[in-house]
């Protein structure tokens, strides 16, 4: 959406991206001032793009201050400002923004990805024709087919609608595999039943007579064997076993950065960009970008790895929502080369993840055609 300002605000000078595209659930979006591309993140009009989704706005002149309201869900930005202000209900949460809010043309311009992922739609980017398409929450993303509990055989889960197909992107680099989830473990066996009883022992035959002394007489026939005893009843059946735990992995992103001499230098304080993702699932992240938006709360395993050709003294940390988790950081001592780190973290959905340069020491990433950095963030529980 954007906001008519009064006159006292200066326009800041960024070129506008006429070329870009912007459709809301297949509806072309009509805006009086162009959306613009600022350090690889596209900035929109807040009052024009917001429209369609019904959100309130409010403009306060004295601090500058834009609030966004719909439902139980309040957002405040601030012009100037890298966070933002997020308000579900009462839980309150700080937002690293990729840019900061803007003045453009007498028009307050925000990130596009963070302001319509916060109120539910889709971001969807097609580098062929530079068009955006958003699609809200009520045209329903592709889910995951549900299996139901197996006992004897359990019915199968209803299948969930498929969501729209996104337009096919430039073919990157193929990313390593992902790796395999853990299987179920077997229920434990029910105990055998009881053996039946012995049947009784049959009796035993008659002798045959004894044949007179002198010749040896011809033995007596041997007496019938006797019948065989009942066979006893069968021990009942012991208890089912549990059913193992599922395996699979519930979401997951790989993102690399092919750096060149225009972004190989990563300053201090500043996060790395990506410029390619790999595989992903339940995830937000738009090419060239610094942050990884989780769709899931749960357990995560972060993994990264980061090829340094000059920057001794500097560090590297994994930070959420704006800030690095010190249990995560690596120091750059010694000498340059390839440094890489896991951690796992207890993350909510909407969490932002990114990778800084925790340090005041630049660092220079390795050029192509060599990955410079690499991030897998997959959810484990």
């Amino acid at each position: 959406m954007s906001l008519v300002l009064a006159g006292s605000l200066l326009a800041i000078p960024i070129g506008q991206a006429s070329a870009l595209s912007l459709n809301v659930n297949g509806e072309a979006l009509n805006l009086d001032v162009a959306p613009v591309i600022v350090n690889n993140s596209v900035l929109v009009p807040m009052r024009g793009a917001l429209d369609a989704l019904g959100v309130d706005l409010q403009w306060n002149q004295n601090t500058q201050t834009v609030t966004a309201v719909k439902g139980n869900l309040t957002i405040l930005l601030k012009v100037g400002d890298s966070n933002a202000t997020v308000r579900n209900g009462d839980n309150e949460t700080q937002v690293r923004l990729d840019q900061p809010v803007q003045v453009i043309n007498n028009r307050v311009m925000v990130p596009m990805r963070f302001i319509f992922s916060q109120f539910g739609a889709k971001v969807y980017w097609n580098q062929a024709d530079q068009s955006i398409r958003i699609t809200t929450t009520t045209d329903g993303a592709a889910s995951a087919a549900q299996q139901g509990a197996k006992g004897e055989k359990g019915d199968k889960g209803d299948k969930g609608d498929k969501g729209d197909k996104g337009e096919k992107g430039d073919k990157g680099d193929t990313g390593p595999a992902g790796t395999t989830g853990s299987t179920g473990s077997q229920g434990s066996k029910g105990d055998p039943g009881s053996p039946g009883a012995p049947g009784a022992v049959g009796a035993t035959g008659p002798a045959g007579p004894v044949g007179p002394k002198g010749d040896k007489g011809d033995p007596g026939d041997s007496g019938a064997p006797g019948a065989t005893g009942a066979i006893g009843p069968a021990g009942p059946e012991g208890p089912k076993g549990d059913k193992g735990d599922p395996g699979g992995i519930a979401s997951f992103i790989y993102g690399y950065h092919v750096a060149t001499p225009a972004d190989a230098i990563v300053i201090g304080g500043a996060d790395i960009s990506f410029s390619n993702d790999g595989p992903s699932f339940n995830f937000m992240h738009m090419p060239g970008s610094t942050i990884f938006t989780l769709s899931n709360s749960g357990i995560y395993k972060i993994s990264y790895s980061v090829s340094i050709t000059s920057g001794i003294g500097s560090s590297i940390g994994i930070a959420v929502n704006g800030v690095v988790n010190n249990s995560t950081v690596i120091n750059v001592n010694g000498a340059t080369g390839t440094f890489s780190g896991v951690a796992l973290l207890s993350l909510a959905a909407g969490d932002v993840v990114t990778l800084r340069n925790h340090s005041m020491v630049a660092m220079t990433m390795a050029l192509t055609p060599s990955v410079g950095a690499q991030m897998v963030v997959e959810q484990v529980k």
